[in-house]
């Protein structure tokens, strides 16, 4: 879930997930270095054993590291600052409401991919057939042939705006799309955005087109 942890209400019995793993600092809103796993019941009929064993500040003086969850996977001292910030994140989408959250991102999402989609020069990866559809609040688009980081480097030194270029950590998926040597520009939207961020995105993105077709 590290697209959609904040973004869309995750039901682990009703989504039927069994395992989930979580980025913290992604809609979250927490720091870097944050996140989780959350075990659904059915791994409570297994004996886990954790990858890196250590103490900790429950039970010293054991030899052995506590056999009870979670403290089974929580070796060496926990990321305190970083635990105190995710739940920060996390009560700040909590007082908005997951439901107004997933709302207003849909519409900035939509909004700026309307406001793409018809440029000439254009491309733009994944399903946006369906508006009601749950997805992330994601529109990753490249000009022609123009490099990723290119245009990303253009909308940050002119228009201000921060977008991801390359491979987003999935070199897997760009074989498959063709594009592990031009890589995607990604623009990712928060609750943090406005409609107006949105349409200067849209503008940035026509004029850099409007350049290259000069």
């Amino acid at each position: 879930a590290a697209q959609s942890a904040g973004v869309i209400p995750i039901n682990m019995e009703n989504d039927a997930i069994d395992a989930l793993c979580f980025t913290g600092h992604k809609s979250l809103y927490g720091p870097g270095g944050t996140g989780g796993i959350v075990l659904g019941s059915r791994f409570r009929q297994f004996s886990l054993k954790p990858v890196i064993a250590g103490g900790s500040g429950i039970r010293s003086f054991e030899k052995n590291h506590p056999q009870e969850m979670p403290t089974l996977f929580e070796a060496g001292t926990a990321n305190v600052l970083g635990l105190i910030g995710l739940q920060a994140g996390i009560k700040y989408l909590q007082n908005i409401g997951m439901d107004k959250v997933e709302s207003k991102l849909r519409n900035l999402t939509w909004r700026f991919y309307r406001g793409v989609k018809d440029i000439s020069g254009i491309k733009i990866y994944g399903d946006f057939s369906d508006q009601l559809a749950k997805r992330a609040p994601i529109v990753s688009l490249n000009l022609d042939d123009l490099p990723a980081g290119v245009v990303s480097d253009i909308l940050s030194s002119e228009f201000d705006i921060a977008t991801r270029p390359g491979a987003h950590c999935a070199p897997l998926i760009h074989q498959a799309l063709g594009t592990e040597n031009q890589g995607i520009v990604r623009f990712s939207f928060s609750t943090m955005n406005s409609e107006s961020d949105i349409d200067a995105g849209i503008s940035a993105i026509k004029e850099i087109d409007r350049r290259y077709h000069a």
